[in-house]
């Protein structure tokens, strides 16, 4: 009798808690987003649907996620899906019941690129997969450059055509670190204030290149600026060409 009682409670539970338990997000522990979507979702960006019905409440609260009446899922703050994919945490309310649960949101496309790279280098494993045009780069600046003066152009290969992104550091003279400016995408090196040759007559910069999709493949390269004093410079003659009247007869040291 006991045990039939037992049954009959297990079954009743089960039949009315099913409505409330189907309010997950996804029948798996993840949900895998449009391959079409960016890699990275801004707040306010549409995820997907949540189920409902007319047995499920939409009152979920979430830090990382929020959800309208029509239960279109919304990204509430920035999400990035490089390599990795996003754990949701997540209560919401079914029939006076708060239930809280979890789920990960992954990115087709993105979020299984380390596997990917991790898989083909230990196949075939490439340590120097970037490299520079050169194994480093002296420049020489006259002290008169103003700023905007383009130094040099970095530029760096990767072995399998992965985008590359620079930076660049100081690592020598800190006064060396606003001098310089670099654009991250062109490897454009630029003059950013006026320079000064009692203070510092030699700058040494540091550029590293990341690939883009996985920042711990890099490769830097020694950027060496000297500064010009235009005093140092080769001289110059006011004219062109000089003429002069000599007589046949004027003594040696003659002026």
């Amino acid at each position: 009798m006991t045990l039939a009682l037992l049954l009959i409670l297990l079954l009743v539970a089960s039949i009315y808690g099913q409505p409330c338990r189907s309010c997950t997000p996804h029948p798996t522990n993840i949900h895998w987003i449009s391959h079409a979507k960016p890699p990275c979702l801004h707040p306010g960006q549409p995820i997907f649907e949540w189920p409902g019905g007319n047995n499920c409440s939409l009152a979920v609260h979430s830090d990382q996620i929020s959800v309208d009446e029509t239960g279109l899922v919304f990204a509430k703050q920035r999400l990035c899906f490089y390599y990795t994919v996003e754990l949701v945490e997540y209560s919401y309310e079914c029939k006076g019941e708060v239930l809280t649960g979890r789920f990960k949101i992954g990115h087709p496309r993105f979020s299984k690129q380390r596997r990917f790279k991790r898989w083909l280098r230990r196949r075939n494993p490439d340590p120097n997969a970037i490299h520079f045009q050169q194994e480093s780069y002296v420049k020489e600046l006259l002290e008169s450059a103003t700023p905007g003066t383009l130094v040099v152009t970095v530029k760096a290969i990767h072995a399998a055509d992965q985008p590359l992104y620079y930076s660049l550091a100081a690592p020598q003279d800190s006064r060396s670190q606003n001098i310089f400016t670099l654009d991250t995408i062109s490897g454009e090196i630029r003059l950013a204030k006026s320079l000064d040759r009692e203070i510092l007559d030699k700058h040494v910069l540091k550029v590293t290149a990341y690939e883009r999709l996985d920042p711990t493949v890099s490769s830097s390269v020694t950027v060496t600026v000297d500064v010009l004093d235009v005093q140092d410079n080769s001289p110059i003659f006011e004219r062109d060409s000089y003429f002069a009247d000599i007589r046949e007869d004027a003594p040696v040291s003659f002026l």
